[in-house]
């Protein structure tokens, strides 16, 4: 009988050392670990032996302070390189506890062998060698196969079996399975092949394979979106999949089906390299008939037979009936025998937001959640910045490198594509620590966080409150935690933490308040046109209520086709490609007794000047009848600012009017008698 020490050889620390099962079982030792005296000897724990047709090497791939390290030039790195570059049998067995490649619990925790060991292996593999590496701590039975290298969990004796929580090595799992079990290995008598036979804890078989020395492995593909939630689209969806492609030249096809059977393209020749494509944006606003559609791929690397692959949920594609917000800033002013209506499409960015917690009502939300046993502390309320209250985080780090968090966790993930700006105002304690800010993402929706992301740019050492503007999508992977995606996308957000990690012991605080998500958005992207209608005795109802006076995408009309002594109603509305309307809104009209408002016959009657005008306008005017006259100043939207002058009998008149007071802009100035009102436009220009 032969293994490989666990973490619960290295990884308990009880007051004699690491040696939960060393009392039972022995393993060869190299010397202190990595040379460093006082470590235990027995971490430095790996060897190789000879048996038939195989060379079995057993590794400590641990990571912890009891372990090797796992960086390239450490001991243990390169004995391993060694091993299998003078290696003369036909296979190669590995045998680790821990996983270089599994979608299982600890898989999420690997991209620290995938830097470190995977290279190696898969190096040796490409040039002929044949690798096989078992493994367990992960409670779940798997085989994977990765660039030459297979990757076997073959058995099971646990208590509490895990579920799939690494999402990032699904491309690469051929099987996974939930249950206690176990496999046997028989190796043929010419060493060429290599049978594993996998049995449940009843002894009934649940897998096979043939291990060759010539096959090549099929490629595969694994769709992360559509994965059956919220997955109801009216314009665009992005699929999205992982991959495996030997050759690296492979190509993928995609396709769409209201039957599973008979498929319609949607693209076509798309590359297997992930670094160039792992998503497609399928464009479905005028797919016909709406419905729900099954996705799948085709998978070609130009050698073997084509693969075909389903994704887990269907795409729901719906009807958009959502009309473009109606326009806004809606006004208009008679002039020279015309109406100009003005307003503002809603073709401009407008900003959104998510508040997070402004910790108004309490700090409920947040749980206060220690690293292990390496801190302590607490969550209360304190004052917050500008009155109000806050979160205070009060932590007391009890060996180098523990950590304190406060934790907002959501019951289901949250989609904040459209707000990817976390903005919060924190005040530090004056000490050296940075804040650690984790953004964590459960992306198939099984309340498991899988990809981690992190920013530890704030620094504790002022005292005073700062306001933080970060886009979480420049957020970074953690190097010992493995992310199925390349990059930060804000969508599937599961928990927000704010952690304080400390190199050293010691206590402190910080306080945080009005966290909240911010973003820009186009308040609609499938606006068309704007279609303003009039009607002579009330305003416009809907779109097709009225006279169109004009339709099109520009901000203002001159409307010239009108009566004298005519009260005219505005009404605009937008629409879309699809011909949605607004309905109607009341700041989305605007109405209007008309009169000559200036009048050509009497030239001499109104004068005004300069025009443009800077500080000082004159206004010089004649009142013609017995009624008498007023002069008033008023904006662009009729609104009156100023009586300028009242009751003025017949005469002629000349006021120096200041314009102090007044910002730059068109004005109006206005002579109104009991039948008539002359009008003037002026531009002041400050």
């Amino acid at each position: 009988m032969i293994g490989a020490v666990g973490n619960h050889e290295t990884g308990d620390k009880p007051s004699n050392g690491p040696t939960t099962y060393y009392d039972y079982f022995s393993s060869f030792s190299h010397g202190y670990i990595d040379g460093a005296e006082g470590k235990d000897p027995r971490g430095e724990s790996y060897y190789a032996m000879d048996y038939g047709d195989v060379k079995i090497i057993s590794l400590n791939l641990n990571g912890d302070e009891s372990s090797p390290a796992l960086d390239s030039n450490s001991q243990q790195m390169v004995w391993l390189d060694n091993q299998i570059q003078n290696a003369d049998s036909k296979w190669i067995f590995i045998i680790s506890h821990v996983s270089v490649y599994s979608t299982g619990y600890h898989g999420q925790w690997s991209a620290d062998k995938k830097t470190s060991v995977a290279p190696i292996l898969e190096k040796h593999a490409a040039n002929g060698k044949h690798i096989i590496f078992f493994s367990g701590n992960c409670h779940s039975f798997e085989h994977l196969y990765k660039s030459g290298v297979h990757y076997i969990r073959p058995s099971v004796a646990a208590s509490n079996i895990r579920d799939q929580y690494n999402m990032a090595d699904l491309p690469y799992s051929l099987i996974w399975k939930s249950l206690n079990g176990f496999s046997t290995i028989d190796v043929s008598e010419d060493g060429e092949t290599v049978t594993m036979i996998s049995r449940d804890e009843n002894g009934q078989e649940f897998y096979s394979y043939v291990f060759t020395r010539t096959a090549q492995m099929l490629p595969s593909l694994y769709f992360t979106e559509p994965d059956g939630n919220n997955d109801t689209v009216t314009d665009i969806f992005r699929i999205k999949w992982t991959c495996f492609d030997e050759t690296k030249n492979g190509k993928i096809n995609l396709y769409y089906s209201l039957d599973s059977i008979n498929g319609t393209l949607i693209a076509e020749n798309l590359s297997t390299d992930l670094s160039e494509v792992d998503y497609f944006d399928w464009h479905v606003r005028y797919l016909e008939p709406k419905g729900d559609y099954f996705i799948y791929g085709v998978i070609d690397d130009g050698i073997n037979t084509p693969v075909k692959k389903y994704a887990r949920g269907k795409i729901s594609v719906v009807a958009d009936t959502t009309a473009p917000p109606a326009p806004t800033g809606f006004t208009g002013y008679a002039t020279d025998e015309q109406i100009v209506l003005n307003w503002q499409n809603p073709t401009r960015l407008m900003d959104v937001e998510n508040m997070i917690d402004d910790f108004e009502t309490g700090i409920g939300r947040f749980a206060g959640v220690p690293h292990a046993e390496t801190a302590t502390g607490s969550l209360e309320m304190a004052p917050g910045y500008n009155s109000g209250n806050a979160l205070k985080i009060n932590y007391n780090v009890l060996i180098p490198w523990g950590q304190y968090s406060a934790v907002l966790q959501n019951n289901v993930a949250q989609n904040y594509a459209t707000t990817p700006y976390l903005e919060f105002w924190f005040k530090g304690d004056g000490s050296s620590r940075n804040l650690r800010l984790m953004i964590k993402q459960d992306l198939d929706f099984n309340g498991t966080a899988d990809d981690w992301w992190y920013d530890e740019s704030l620094n504790l050492s002022s005292t005073d409150w700062q306001k933080v503007k970060l886009d979480i999508r420049n957020f970074q992977e953690l190097s010992w935690h493995t992310n199925a995606s390349k990059a930060m996308n804000p969508e599937n957000i599961y928990a927000i933490e704010f952690i304080v990690p400390s190199g050293t012991v010691g206590t402190g605080s910080v306080l945080i308040d009005s966290i909240v998500l911010t973003g820009q958005i186009y308040p609609a992207p499938d606006y068309e046109g704007t279609k303003i209608l009039r009607k002579t005795d009330r305003f416009p109802a809907n779109h097709t209520d009225g006279e169109v006076v004009y339709n099109g995408t520009n901000e203002t009309f001159s409307d010239s086709n009108i009566v004298p002594g005519t009260h005219y109603y505005y009404a605009g509305f937008t629409y879309d490609d699809l011909n949605n309307f607004s309905g109607f809104d009341p700041a989305a009209s605007w109405s209007h007794q008309f009169t000559s408002l200036e009048t050509p016959l009497s030239a001499e009657i109104l004068q005004v000047f300069p025009n443009p005008a800077h500080s000082i306008v004159t206004i010089k005017y004649a009142v013609q009848t017995a009624d008498k006259a007023s002069v008033t100043l008023e904006d662009i939207t009729g609104k009156r600012i100023q009586i300028i002058a009242s009751d003025q009998p017949i005469g002629n008149y000349q006021i120096n009017f200041n314009t102090n007071g007044l910002a730059s802009g068109i004005y109006f100035i206005r002579m109104n008698t009991s039948n008539q009102i002359y009008s003037k436009r002026i531009v002041i220009n400050k």
